[in-house]
Parts: structure tokens; sequence; C-alpha cells
């Protein structure tokens, strides 16, 4: 309940979508089934159970690995691990753990303990000049509800 999220947004980039993430895709090798099996483990074996047991250092640092791993595969394709260069800078600059990039970006998210936490990680980096801004959200913890109709 307590944890919350940070969003680095840079509204003056705009992620892989469309046409040229259809193309991103089917021009990719595909990913090593070495990477893919370590972001298996990191996911079943480090963030759900980090997660789940509300371990905020573990979930933090296992997101970060995810994303790093992650970012530096898709690097090629979108010009570096984050593909905003101002949100990479901001991150390389404040040194957040817990932080991953959204699909194809050019959002990331800090993963926080608190709000105090998420709110200094805010003030920080919108007293950054440049065009990144952040925002604390709260996730949501219910989950998706599906009812069938008819």
């Amino acid at each position: 309940e307590d944890w919350r999220f940070v969003l680095l947004v840079d509204p003056e980039t705009i992620g892989i979508n469309g046409e040229h993430e259809i193309r991103a895709f089917a021009d990719s090798p595909g990913m090593p089934q070495e990477l893919t099996d370590a972001l298996c483990r990191i996911a079943l074996t480090e963030i759900g159970p980090a997660f789940a047991e509300c371990d905020h250092r573990s979930a933090a640092r296992a997101l970060d690995e995810y994303g790093n791993r992650v970012g530096r595969y898709f690097s090629e394709v979108q010009g570096g691990t984050f593909s905003s260069p101002d949100v990479g800078r901001v991150v390389a600059q404040l040194r957040f753990d817990g932080i991953t990039q959204t699909s194809w970006g050019p959002t990331c998210s800090v993963l926080c303990s608190g709000t105090s936490t998420a709110t200094a990680i805010e003030n920080r980096v919108n007293s950054i000049n440049g065009n990144v801004k952040a925002t604390v959200v709260q996730p949501l913890n219910t989950g998706e509800r599906i009812a069938a109709t008819g």
C-alpha cells in the first residue's frame, strides 16, 4: 500500500510504435534463449516474490536488472538503454534503484518505498534543467476484474 512509482516523462520524445514497432520486431533475430531464460528467472524468482513479500529493496534491484537487460538488448533499435536520451541522462545523473522503461518508452518508472521518497525524487528530477518531468503515482493493487456478460 505504501509503495509509489515516480514516472519520468519526456514529452518531446515518442517511443517506437505503429509501423516502426512492427518492423523492429519483424527485423529482430529474436531474443537469445539465454536472455529470455534470465528474464523469466528474474520475473518469477525475484520480482514476483519481492512484491508478494513487500520487500522493496529486492523488488527495486530486480526491476533494475530486468529493465537494464531488456534496454541493452533493444538499445540498437531505440538508440540506447532508454529510448529518450534525456531520460537516460536523468537516470545516470541521479542513480535511482528500481528503474524500468515502459515498453519502448520514453517513459520510465522508479519504484519507491513510500510517498516521501517518491516526492523527494519527483522534486529532484523537476529541479533539473531539462524537459524530463516527474510525477508520483500510486499503483493499482487490486488487479483487473473480468466479468462475463449475457
